[in-house]
């Protein structure tokens, strides 16, 4: 993100494609005031949470990316299904690795 590494969750049961606020701040990403914030019922910390900001970041030196900014527990982002599909991203259960094109990545957290 922007040149530095952040810690993913790729989530196939979410619609959004977040960004932890603390990672953004941490890091000095520029982010901007959403006119009408979001509220997030699931998956932050506490029941609920509101998204006030979001920002548009660069993966890999080759795309822009939006993010909604929100108050993200463990991890620096969240991809959900939006980005999965966009990116034609495969998450291989049999095999314990996510396929992107012809490329493959071993899961690091193998059970």
């Amino acid at each position: 993100i922007s040149g530095t590494k952040a810690h993913c969750l790729l989530d196939s049961g979410c619609e959004g494609i977040m960004i932890s606020s603390e990672f953004v701040r941490a890091n000095k990403l520029p982010k901007f005031e959403l006119e009408k914030p979001i509220i997030l019922p699931l998956a932050c910390v506490g029941s609920k949470s509101t998204v006030p900001y979001g920002l548009t970041v660069r993966i890999n030196e080759k795309y822009d990316e939006y993010f909604d900014t929100t108050n993200v527990n463990y991890y620096d982002i969240i991809l959900g299904t939006l980005f999965l599909r966009g990116f034609e991203i495969q998450l291989d259960f049999k095999n314990n690795c996510v396929k992107m094109g012809k490329l493959s990545f071993p899961n690091s957290l193998a059970i």
